[in-house]
């Protein structure tokens, strides 16, 4: 098993500056689908751990920016957005502690996944020069979306959160503080 594919593009050399580029660009064009499969990754726990309505939402809201929410099945609800689409949330209604924190785990943990899949893909398998660039576009992107979650940190103010919402990593931070405090 070769660690680097043998066709690999040598990206710190000038010719790799047009597969460096055109791989940040695909990072811009896969954020929506990126985060809508963390969201779901909180979305699938919460349909386990709760009876009632689960909305996601993918993007920040703007004059004319998003699609109607797209209802799926009768408890799952998505609206997409074509602002900010690194911004995504997961609207549920959780009876307790513990369900908070394993809901609040399946979006960084399906990260995880998606973000190990494509670094197998990406550096222990021979891949075409194209499909290269989409699993370094698609392996970065989530990455990515995976520090950003896991890293207990305020994000980037939004309409939503003015102070900046809470990642998922402070977020269970706080809740595992509280569990202590019970």
């Amino acid at each position: 098993m070769n660690i680097f594919a043998l066709g690999s593009i040598d990206y710190f050399s000038v010719g790799g500056l047009p597969f460096i580029l055109l791989a940040a660009w695909g990072i811009w064009v896969f954020q929506p689908v990126i985060t809508l499969f963390h969201e779901w990754g909180h979305a699938l726990v919460a349909y386990l751990l709760t009876e009632d309505e689960i909305r996601i939402t993918v993007g920040e809201r703007g004059k004319n920016s998003g699609l109607k929410p797209i209802k799926i099945g009768k408890r799952f609800s998505c609206r997409l957005h074509f602002n900010n689409a690194r911004v995504g949330s997961t609207e549920f209604v959780a009876a307790g502690k513990w369900q908070r924190l394993f809901i609040l785990l399946g979006g960084p943990l399906i990260s995880a996944g998606i973000t190990l899949c494509s670094m197998k893909l990406l550096f222990f398998e021979a891949q075409n020069l194209w499909v290269e660039v989409f699993l370094i576009s698609w392996f970065c992107g989530n990455f990515l979306t995976l520090l950003r979650s896991v890293i207990p940190m305020r994000l980037r103010p939004t309409q939503a959160f003015p102070q900046g919402s809470p990642s998922d990593g402070l977020q269970i931070i706080q809740l595992l503080i509280s569990l202590r405090r019970s």
